[in-house]
């Protein structure tokens, strides 16, 4: 019997016979097996390395893909990626490699809203000098020194020493706790045609 399941059958007189068939082979596929990671602290990157075996005469292509299984998915757990490659030719075994990132534990910050009062203060004093200059009769040889230095002084009053690029502390006390320490699977598939086959890594966060 051939691996189609056709028996031939020769040379042969007139009876009758008895024919037990052999189970056929497997059909070729492949394996994936994974070395687990251990992350000292939240903030740091950790590999795994992926290897591919061939079963039953596997030979072709398999594509790797993975996922962070986790019951309270959030954006502070780990993340991964398949650096390379990400397809790997299976001939007997290959391998690649499997990250894995953390995040660190920061305070949010953004701009302190009194610092935009700046323009808001220097308008506010030209206006009113503007507003008493008929009353007062005064000649705009007088007057204009007294706008320059009140916009000059309204700057200094509403900027102080302003930095632009400089980012405050709102106080708002919203924070990013980073990656919880505690232990994690990532799933790692490797897909070629209707073939498929997943490795759980081992992921533990410190």
């Amino acid at each position: 019997m051939d691996q189609t399941g056709v028996s031939t059958f020769s040379n042969l007189s007139r009876g009758t016979f008895t024919v037990t068939a052999s189970p056929l082979g497997a059909p070729p596929t492949f394996t994936l097996t994974s070395t687990p990671v251990t992350i000292a602290a939240a903030g740091a990157s950790a590999n795994s390395t992926i290897t591919v075996f061939s079963n039953g005469g596997f030979n072709g292509s398999v594509a790797l893909t993975c996922a962070v299984i986790s019951a309270e998915e959030s954006a502070s757990q780990p993340t991964c990626q398949i650096a390379a490659p990400g397809t790997v030719w299976l001939g007997t075994a290959a391998t690649a490699t499997l990250v894995i990132n953390t995040t660190a534990a920061r305070a949010s910050t953004s701009r302190s809203p009194v610092k935009k009062l700046c323009v808001f203060y220097s308008s506010i004093t030209v206006a009113v000098l503007a507003f008493f200059r008929p009353r007062m009769r005064w000649k705009w040889q007088t007057l204009l020194p007294l706008l320059t230095f009140a916009i000059i002084s309204g700057s200094a009053f509403g900027c102080g020493s302003m930095d632009n690029s400089v980012i405050e502390n709102t106080g708002s006390g919203a924070t990013n706790s980073g990656a919880t320490a505690k232990d994690y699977i990532v799933a790692v598939t490797g897909t070629s045609g209707s073939i498929t086959a997943t490795t759980a890594v081992s992921v533990t966060v410190k």
